[in-house]
């Protein structure tokens, strides 16, 4: 569920601005909570802009069910691990951060923790198994659990208690004030809010939105103009992780003076345009990972808009304004 219109914008705002307060002075670790019976709140994660996700799951979290190694990274606030039981690997998703008030409210309580922190499970018909651990102060953060197998034979109860065992050691790890920051380098995308490169209500004009209808996550790594649910046109801007651009996957163009590749997509309801601009070597890669630029544009078919044509104009707004590499 997405909030919408002024009051996500706030509701946004608000939380980035608590997050970065509570952050205050912290250049290495958040602060110790939870302790005493005491409520754990978003004081125990510091500056979200600079959080390392793959350090909220305590390391040892997942020894009951089996070994657990890092998987390349795709988003500079979400941590990708592979859990392996048996001869299969259950990829582990977490450090996402939203409002509580974002998450689905049919939510299953699987623990309860003091002052209204908590862990809740989102139910689902398929192979994913979503929670979150809900800080007293309405932050909440996402550790998700799939098979890598689309044919997996793995019981869901398994791929959740897996899921369960990452939300209960990330408890652990804030609880102990233990929680990593990394230092982005001068010119790191990282240090850049996604919102900012863009004239909010030019960009919102391109695709029919309100000019308020504006979703910034709180580490501020993605902003998206528009509803992302598939129903109606938006735009992204998103700061990801990834490896080196390859030009067989689309076209190459100089777009804002930065070496672009447009990856179009076509289904028979929607129309969707990926532009790609690589950036600088990620400090902690696990694979050669790279920091990239990528806007976003869906259509939906039936307003017989290009969104490449959409996507190159943004892009072309947005290059010039970034770092450079």
């Amino acid at each position: 569920m997405r909030l919408r219109g002024g009051g996500r914008w706030v509701c946004w705002l608000s939380l980035i601005a608590m997050l970065t307060l509570a952050g205050c002075g912290r250049s290495v670790e958040g602060a110790p909570s939870g302790e005493d019976g005491a409520a754990l709140t978003s004081a125990a994660l510091g500056d979200p802009r600079t959080i390392d996700p793959c350090s909220l799951i305590a390391p040892n979290a997942f020894a009951e069910h089996g070994p657990a190694h890092a998987l390349p990274r795709q988003w500079l606030d979400n941590c990708r691990t592979a859990v392996t039981v048996g001869s299969e690997n259950v990829e582990v998703s977490s450090g996402m951060l939203r409002p509580a008030a974002a998450i689905s409210e049919s939510q299953e309580l699987v623990s309860a923790r003091p002052g209204d922190a908590r862990i809740v499970r989102v139910p689902s018909n398929g192979t994913t198994c979503e929670l979150h651990v809900v800080l007293a102060d309405g932050v909440g953060i996402e550790v998700s659990a799939r098979p890598q197998q689309s044919d997996s034979g793995l019981a869901g109860d398994k791929v959740c208690a897996i899921a369960e065992a990452g939300a209960r050691g990330m408890v652990t790890t804030l609880e102990s004030g233990e929680v990593r920051h990394w230092k982005p380098a001068h010119n790191s995308l990282a240090r850049v809010s996604a919102c900012g490169p863009l004239p909010s209500a030019q960009v919102a004009k391109m695709v029919a939105a309100s000019p308020s209808d504006v979703t910034l996550y709180p580490a501020e790594h993605q902003c998206t103009w528009g509803v992302s649910e598939g129903e109606t046109s938006n735009v992204q801007l998103d700061f990801i992780l990834g490896p080196a651009l390859d030009p067989r996957d689309g076209t190459v163009e100089d777009i804002g003076g930065r070496s672009s590749l447009v990856v179009p997509t076509d289904t028979e309801n929607l129309r969707v345009c990926n532009i790609y601009t690589e950036h600088i070597e990620f400090p902690d890669a696990v694979e050669g990972e790279r920091e990239i630029a990528l806007v976003r544009v869906l259509h939906l078919t039936e307003t017989g808009k290009d969104p490449c044509d959409t996507a190159r104009q943004v892009a072309g707004m947005a290059w010039p304004r970034l770092p450079p590499s």
